[in-house]
């Protein structure tokens, strides 16, 4: 028997209400990501990519269908079960970062150890492995507001990995940042997160960011389309 997929989404639709009137997001829209890949999630400003990594991180759940993540029927948990779900098993690195700017670097990273009761002596050691490993090891007692873009965002991908979560979700990553700075920051993030072996789903809307990809998926209408990634795994030409 083939190993069950990280997140299976079957026939998941979400609609939104908006001042009486309902605008549907998502229509019976079906997905499975395997342990281990990454994949990415294109699609114009609006079209629901946002929706769907809210779908998968339980921070939504769909009107219809359903969404299992990592072995849990998200849509059959209730928001106390999500929320403890999300904080363990996930890391979610967002556009807009979420860093905590009255605590310093390290203790940004540290925090979501401290969340998941890990911040023994082997997690503050695993915290200031990934900073040295982001390049912001002399960094760790800095304030967020000193710290470039990029700087910053590799605090949030520091944040993310520290408690070795199994699935990555990264929304418009490198949204804030210039072309090659944002480049730089996929290449590091796919570096981390191939090295433990873990998954990641990042939505953006920038096609060149696609290329080390295992796949690609488009979101149109509502529906999910998949396209061929760099099928690097595989050793199969691009």
């Amino acid at each position: 028997m083939p190993p069950a997929p990280l997140i299976e989404l079957q026939d998941a639709s979400v609609t939104f209400r908006e001042g009486g009137v309902e605008r549907p997001v998502l229509r019976e829209a079906s997905l499975r990501v395997e342990p281990g890949e990454f994949v990415v999630l294109l699609g114009r400003s609006g079209s629901g990519k946002t929706t769907l990594l809210h779908l998968i991180a339980g921070i939504e759940v769909p009107t219809s269908g359903r969404i299992t993540v990592d072995g849990r029927a998200l849509h059959e948990s209730d928001d106390r079960e999500r929320t403890l779900f999300r904080r363990r098993h996930l890391g979610i690195v967002f556009q807009s970062l979420n860093l905590i700017p009255t605590l310093t670097v390290r203790e940004n990273v540290e925090l979501r150890l401290e969340l998941n009761g890990l911040r023994d002596e082997a997690g503050i050691e695993r915290a200031a492995s990934l900073l040295a490993q982001v390049g912001l090891g002399d960094r760790g007692e800095s304030f967020p507001d000193v710290l470039s873009g990029g700087e910053q965002q590799r605090v949030a991908i520091a944040a993310a990995l520290v408690h070795r979560p199994p699935l990555i979700l990264a929304d418009e990553p490198t949204g804030n940042l210039d072309a090659a700075r944002g480049a730089e920051i996929v290449r590091l993030l796919d570096s981390l997160v191939r090295e433990d072996g873990r998954t990641l789903v990042m939505a953006t809307h920038s096609p060149e960011m696609v290329g080390i990809a295992d796949r690609v998926l488009t979101i149109e209408e509502g529906g999910i389309i998949e396209r061929a990634g760099d099928a690097r795994r595989t050793g199969e030409p691009g």
